[in-house]
C-alpha cells in the first residue's frame, strides 16, 4: 500500500549544525522528523522514517491523519520551531523546499516492531 505525506525539507544553517537537511512531517507531531547530509539521503531517510512512523500508528490502532494539501503548507508558517523560545531553526530559504514523500507500507507492516527496510 503506497502512502504519501508532505514533508518540509530545511537546509540547515544553524550554528553548530554541520550542513544538511532537516525533514519534518507537519501532519504528525511537531518533532516528527529526520535528516540527511544531502537531498538524496534526506529523501531516502524521510521515506524510511515515514514508513516506521505510519506502521507504528497503525499497529497502535491510531487513526492516521489525512495528508495536508502541499499547496497549503509554508516553510515559515509550518516551521516546527517557530514558537520555541529556546531554539531558532536557521535555514537557507532558497535551497529549502516542500515535497511529497511516499512509502510502501507493506515493507513496514506485519512484524512485532516496525523495522528499517535497509
Amino acid at each position: 500500500m503506497l502512502v504519501s505525506y508532505p514533508a518540509l525539507f530545511y537546509l540547515e544553517t544553524s550554528e553548530g549544525y554541520d550542513s544538511g537537511f532537516s525533514v519534518f512531517f507537519p501532519d504528525f507531531s511537531e518533532m516528527a522528523g529526520t535528516s540527511g547530509s544531502d537531498i538524496s539521503e534526506a529523501i531516502e531517510n524521510a521515506s524510511d522514517y515515514l514508513g516506521i512512523l505510519l506502521a507504528d500508528e497503525i499497529e497502535e490502532e491510531r487513526t492516521l491523519p489525512a495528508p495536508s494539501f502541499i499547496s497549503s503548507l509554508s516553510l515559515i508558517e509550518n516551521n516546527p520551531f517557530k514558537n520555541d523560545a529556546e531554539f531558532t531553526l536557521e535555514y537557507d530559504a532558497e535551497k529549502s523546499f516542500i515535497s511529497m514523500v511516499s512509502v510502501d507500507l507493506s515493507e513496514y507492516l506485519g512484524s512485532e516492531e516496525p523495522v528499517k527496510k535497509h
